[in-house]
């Protein structure tokens, strides 16, 4: 999964993002564990802060 856009993500407010992202496609009987996230920030030229995260999970099906 990748997120980008051109909001300020604090840490919390980057999980609390990826867990809706996930809830929203998750099915009973699935278990899902964070690989790896990568995020990085940083400013264009017109003074926005644009973020951009990639997230590495596994989803297994459990029933």
């Amino acid at each position: 999964m990748q997120i980008q856009g051109f909001e300020d993500y604090s840490a919390q407010a980057l999980a609390e993002h990826i867990n809706q992202w996930i809830a929203g496609r998750l099915r009973d009987g699935y278990r899902v564990q964070m690989r790896n996230i990568k995020y990085q920030t940083m400013v264009n030229s017109e003074g926005l802060n644009i973020y951009s995260a990639l997230v590495v999970f596994d989803m297994e099906k459990v029933a």
